[in-house]
């Protein structure tokens, strides 16, 4: 005895948040951008390395609408990138904050019992604070572990 079985279908998950032909809007951009710039930059300058140019423009279009870094698309990881290279440019990189333990207050309070050494938070315990001369600013501590 024989039993007709029908086939089962099992699809891959619909993709959302797609405009045109299954690519997202910035990816949709990004070509169109690529693509005038193919014709665009020939066009106005009349020469060969124009029509070189457009091509590495219409290129790395292409690159950041389709290449993953890090797992996500280049165009989505872009404007933080950006926004870093802006920040380092400008020199606020960096991040600091007053240590609990190098406080003005804290310090009248070690400086009142002489008795006993200052002791590290407890985030810093196994810690020791080491200072590090900046290039161009004034210098900083930072932790380093033994």
């Amino acid at each position: 005895m024989t039993v007709d079985r029908q086939p089962v279908y099992r699809l891959a998950p619909r993709r959302t948040g797609t405009a045109l032909l299954g690519l997202a809007v910035p990816q949709v951009i990004l070509l169109a951008a690529g693509a005038a710039a193919v014709v665009l930059i020939p066009a106005t300058t009349r020469s060969g390395a124009g029509a070189v140019t457009g091509l590495v423009v219409a290129a790395a279009c292409a690159a950041v609408a389709f290449c993953p870094v890090g797992g996500q698309p280049l165009y989505g990881a872009l404007p933080v990138l950006l926004r870093y290279a802006a920040r380092r440019a400008v020199g606020r990189a960096g991040w600091s904050a007053p240590l609990p333990l190098l406080t003005p207050a804290a310090g009248k309070r070690v400086l009142a019992v002489r008795a006993r050494p200052a002791t590290a938070p407890a985030c810093l315990a196994g810690l020791e604070l080491v200072s590090v001369r900046g290039r161009t600013g004034p210098a900083s501590a930072g932790p380093w572990r033994r």
